[in-house]
């Protein structure tokens, strides 16, 4: 920058700085969509839905409810049940490979008392889906993937079922799970206790 006059030299670095700046949105981007896609097999949520509670959790917006995941309700497993989680040493033997999988058999079994049965799928996540007008989802916003996945008549079939599910949730507010949120005929309104 020896040889730039110094409006030059400034251009250049609000160039620098801006193309940081846009970098780093597209990290924060690509981290969204990572976590949103990790989810997808935990929750059966479509991308799109996890990809912008991911966002609004990150930002901040989410408000007052937990992002759904593996043991929704609760943001992650308690600290008693974490805590038997077992931590393989360096080398095993084979005592000591038994002695893991006791464990890991320990740990799996309280675990499971915490992730949701996907029989219940329904009561704890369709009021994720009340702020979005599901017909509209492409294959994109329900799998995250651009490459075909799914095939048109199994993507239908799929809306389907989530609109259906939407629509009960508004008729039906009752028989669901409502986390923090007050479920209204226009989606999400103000969030409160869920009582």
């Amino acid at each position: 920058m020896q040889n730039f006059t110094p409006e030059q030299q400034r251009k250049a670095m609000e160039a620098l700085a801006k193309k940081k700046e846009t970098d780093e949105k597209k990290d924060i981007a690509m981290l969204w969509r990572v976590l949103a896609l990790l989810k997808i097999q935990d929750t059966l949520l479509p991308y799109r839905i996890l990809y912008d509670l991911e966002k609004a959790e990150s930002q901040k917006t989410l408000k007052n409810d937990i992002a759904p995941g593996k043991y929704y309700p609760l943001e992650k497993l308690p600290n008693e049940v974490e805590c038997l989680r077992p931590i393989p040493e360096c080398k095993l033997d084979e005592q000591a490979l038994m002695k893991l999988r006791k464990e890991m058999q320990i740990f799996e079994q309280e675990e499971a008392k915490y992730i949701i049965n996907k029989d219940n799928w329904q009561y704890y996540f369709a009021h994720f889906l009340l702020p979005y007008d599901i017909d509209k989802f492409t294959e994109f916003d329900i799998t995250g993937r651009t490459e075909k996945k799914v095939t048109d008549q199994e993507l239908t079939k799929i809306k389907q079922y989530l609109s259906k599910v939407r629509q009960d949730c508004i008729e039906h507010p009752e028989k669901y799970y409502k986390g923090n949120v007050t479920v209204s005929c226009n989606g999400l309104s103000e969030r409160e206790d869920n009582k």
